[in-house]
């Protein structure tokens, strides 16, 4: 799965913008098993700092953004980019009647364990700050969800 989107910041200069897919069925969430035995998974997820859009044009295809990270582009207040963002690869089996939700966030889905940390490590706690995303006008928020 791949996340284009259209986003503009407030108050900071990048972000970091975590997207997650949840399975739900017959009104509940359907977990999955992640990596370590951790056993309340999302059906996928991708993340991606704005200020690293850029792509690597030679890697990347139309289901698979690759970002070659050589460049750091700092947004401007107001400036509306293009983010791509890849979601990990799965393999997943839906129903009729399942339903898919997208969850953004600029922040790590799990809570932290106190005891062991958060494998395989934390993430940087981000500034204040807001991340607008863009609709309509030509400005696009699409989902691609390959079919097999």
């Amino acid at each position: 799965m791949t996340l284009h989107l259209d986003v503009s910041l407030g108050g900071v200069e990048d972000t970091t913008l975590l997207a997650a897919i949840r399975l739900l069925r017959d009104g509940r969430e359907v977990t999955f098993e992640g990596s370590y035995g951790f056993a309340g998974d999302v059906v996928t997820h991708g993340w991606l700092r704005p200020a690293h859009r850029a792509l690597d044009q030679q890697l990347s295809t139309d289901w698979q953004p690759v970002h070659s990270h050589a460049v750091r582009e700092p947004l401007a207040a107001g400036e509306i980019v293009s983010v791509s963002i890849a979601l990990l690869p799965q393999a997943t089996h839906f129903r009729a009647g399942d339903v898919l939700e997208l969850e953004l966030r600029s922040h790590w889905l799990f809570p932290v364990n106190p005891f062991s940390g958060q494998m395989p490590a934390r993430y940087v706690t981000e500034e204040s700050g807001s991340t607008r995303i863009h609709l309509g006008g030509g400005l696009r928020a699409e989902l691609r969800i390959p079919i097999a």
